[in-house]
């Protein structure tokens, strides 16, 4: 399921509403898969495609209190840097209305082709 994150203290932070269907695998299992693919460029003359990418395994839960606040800040921050103050009293709005979930990574790989 795509999703924006962010990652602090060897974790990953997402978010979502407070149904759906991350939250639904994650009562099926803690153990998640986490994947992210970076800048790429096709390469149409080589039949290629140069690209970066990483795959975070880990465990996911729900976090509540400072640690939820924590992870919508940290997206915050992450995405609307300029926009701290707004993004504050955005984050106290929505605060009910968002589940924060927390992985935390066992194994973290990579995998790119840059040339």
């Amino acid at each position: 399921i795509p999703v924006n994150y962010t990652y602090e203290d060897q974790a990953i932070y997402i978010h979502c509403a407070n149904e759906g269907k991350k939250l639904e695998a994650l009562k099926q299992s803690a153990n998640v898969s986490f994947t992210v693919v970076g800048k790429t460029q096709v390469q149409p003359e080589s039949f290629s495609t140069l690209f970066e990418s990483a795959i975070a395994l880990g465990k996911g839960q729900i976090v509540d209190g400072d640690e939820k606040l924590k992870g919508l800040k940290g997206l915050v921050l992450k995405y609307s840097p300029k926009h701290i103050e707004a993004g504050d009293a955005y984050i106290q709005k929505a605060m009910a209305a968002v589940t924060v979930i927390r992985i935390d990574v066992d194994t973290l790989t990579g995998k790119g082709k840059l040339q």
